[in-house]
């Protein structure tokens, strides 16, 4: 018995220590006000290029929407280079939602060979979407780029049906540390201030940092889901 408690014991140490640097890796809160912001948990994405996925609410432990997704990522020909290119598709309905909302959405980003084991990215990552609502095409789109050659920082915005957020990418951790070469998530900003953001560096959950603006969330979620949802190419260089 004793020797069953002690596995039993290193098991639950391992998970709480699996737990706690997984909090820790995730990105560094918006600096919005507790008061005006809820947190969201988008789940059931997986490593697939299909599925479904829900947006969970942790404190009423209810959902308050849920759509499917399709992704690819793969290499191509860009401007007679070679070229990362992705694309993304996703729906989204619920309670929050009027409607059925959906997202199509595609990135590139071209590179040469300046040896065997070096590569220079010639035109920096760049990530659009457009957005129908129940089949229509809306005034809706998303459009994110790296700054500059080699750079690691993302900047762009979500227009949607009259409202208007700028995004910027997140390389800060919870748990301090250098920021991360590549993206751990994106703020929201409206008006020069931070209002909510989505986590992206979850294993089985990513955080939306949702707006409690009403006006605001729709928005907020298509970003976040076309944000989430995408192969980074940075993930699939090794594929």
């Amino acid at each position: 018995m004793k020797r069953a408690f002690t596995v039993m014991t290193c098991a639950a140490a391992l998970a709480a220590c699996s737990a706690d640097i997984s909090e820790k890796s995730r990105m560094r809160l918006p600096k919005t006000p507790e008061a005006e912001m809820e947190q969201l948990d988008i789940t059931g994405i997986g490593f697939g290029q299909r599925g479904s996925f829900r947006i969970f609410n942790p404190a009423t432990g209810s959902d308050e929407a849920g759509g499917n997704y399709v992704r690819s990522a793969g290499r191509a020909e860009l401007f007679d280079f070679g070229g990362n290119v992705g694309r993304v598709e996703f729906t989204l309905n619920g309670d929050r939602i009027d409607g059925r909302l959906a997202a199509f959405c595609e990135y590139d980003e071209a590179d040469t060979a300046l040896s065997e084991a070096i590569e220079m990215t010639i035109k920096p990552f760049s990530y659009r979407c457009k957005m129908e609502r129940d089949g229509f095409p809306i005034d809706a789109g998303l459009e994110i780029h790296a700054r500059g050659i080699g750079g690691n920082e993302r900047r762009g915005e979500i227009v949607f049906e009259g409202e208007r957020l700028e995004l910027r990418s997140v390389h800060k951790m919870k748990g301090g540390g250098l920021p991360s070469g590549t993206p751990v998530g994106y703020v929201f900003m409206k008006d020069g201030r931070e209002i909510g953001g989505v986590d992206t560096n979850g294993i089985r959950t990513n955080r939306i940092y949702l707006p409690r603006d009403p006006g605001l969330q729709e928005a907020a979620m298509m970003a976040s889901l076309a944000l989430a949802i995408v192969w980074d190419p940075q993930d699939t260089l090794e594929d």
